[in-house]
C-alpha cells in the first residue's frame, strides 16, 4: 500500500510540475507578444518521474505476491508445528488403495437413524434405464478372462434386508444377472439369497445401505472361500429368489 500511495504522490507532483512548465511557457509567449497555448494534461507515460511512479507500482505488486507467499508459507509451517494433518489429495488416497481391492472399515450403520426410506429409488425404476453400456464393459470383462484362462464369477454382495424391503422387489435385478450369467456361462452367486443357517447380517455388519463394512464382508468372504465359487453349491447355500428369505415386515 505505501508503494501504491508514493506512486499516486509522485503522479500528483508530476501533474503539477507539468501544469508550472506550460504556465511559465504562456507567460514567455506572452511577453514575446506570441499566442498562448491550453494546457494540456500530461502524457502518463512519458517523463521521468512517469517511469519512476510505474517503478514504484511495479514493486508494489512484487512486494505484495511476496508478502502473500511468505504467509501461506507461514500458515503452513503452523500447521505443520501444531501437528495438523493435511487433507490428502484423490491421487495420494488412490495409491493407497491400489491393489487391495476391499477397503476394510470398522464403522457400523444405524438403521434406526434412516428417517429417509422414501427417498431410495425403487429397483423397477433404476432398471429402467438403458444398460447398453454396463453390458458391454461386462462383455468385455468376460472375454478378457476367457483369452487369459482366468475363472470368472458374478457376485452380488448383500444389501441391508430392510433397504430391499423398501425399493424392491428385488426378484427382478436377481433373475436379469442370473439370465446375463447363463448367457455367459458364467456362474452368479448372489448372497442376498443365501439361506440364513449359512449367513445372516444384521446392520452391524453394514457400513451402509449397500455396502458391508469389515466385519460384514470377512463373513461374506469366509463362506465365499468355503464355496470356492462351485456353481454347485447354488441349491445348497441359496434360495431361489429374494422372497424366501425377506422378513414379513419391519417397524
Amino acid at each position: 500500500e505505501s508503494m501504491e500511495r508514493n506512486a499516486a504522490k509522485i503522479g500528483i507532483v508530476g501533474g503539477e510540475l507539468n501544469k508550472a512548465a506550460q504556465h511559465t511557457k504562456n507567460a514567455g509567449r506572452a511577453l514575446i507578444g506570441r499566442r498562448t497555448k491550453e494546457p494540456t494534461e500530461p502524457k502518463g507515460d512519458k517523463g521521468v518521474l512517469a517511469k519512476i511512479q510505474k517503478a514504484f507500482l511495479s514493486f508494489g505488486r512484487s512486494f505484495a505476491a511476496m508478502e502473500k507467499a511468505a504467509g501461506n508459507a507461514q500458515k503452513r509451517m503452523e500447521q505443520f508445528c501444531r501437528g495438523e494433518d493435511k487433507k490428502p489429495s484423490v491421487k495420494a488416497e488412490l495409491r493407497q488403495i491400489k491393489g487391495r481391492g476391499f477397503v476394510y472399515s470398522e464403522e457400523e450403520l444405524d438403521a434406526e437413524a434412516i428417517t429417509w426410506w422414501d427417498n431410495f429409488t425403487p429397483i423397477a425404476e433404476d432398471m429402467a434405464g438403458e444398460p447398453g453400456y454396463m453390458i458391454s464393459y461386462i462383455e468385455k470383462i468376460v472375454e478378457f478372462c476367457r483369452e487369459r484362462e482366468i475363472r470368472l464369477i458374478f457376485v452380488a454382495s448383500p444389501y441391508l434386508a430392510q433397504y430391499l424391503e423398501q425399493v424392491g422387489p428385488y426378484d427382478q435385478a436377481y433373475t436379469y444377472i442370473r439370465d446375463l450369467a447363463e448367457q455367459y456361462e458364467v456362474p452368479y452367486l448372489d448372497f442376498n439369497l443365501c439361506k440364513k443357517e449359512y449367513l445372516e447380517l444384521d446392520a452391524d455388519s453394514f457400513l451402509d445401505v449397500d455396502h458391508l463394512n469389515g466385519r460384514g464382508a470377512e463373513e461374506v468372504t469366509r463362506l465365499l472361500a468355503q464355496m470356492d465359487g462351485d456353481p454347485w453349491h447354488v441349491d445348497e447355500y441359496f434360495n431361489p429368489c429374494y422372497d424366501e428369505t425377506s422378513p414379513a415386515e419391519f417397524p
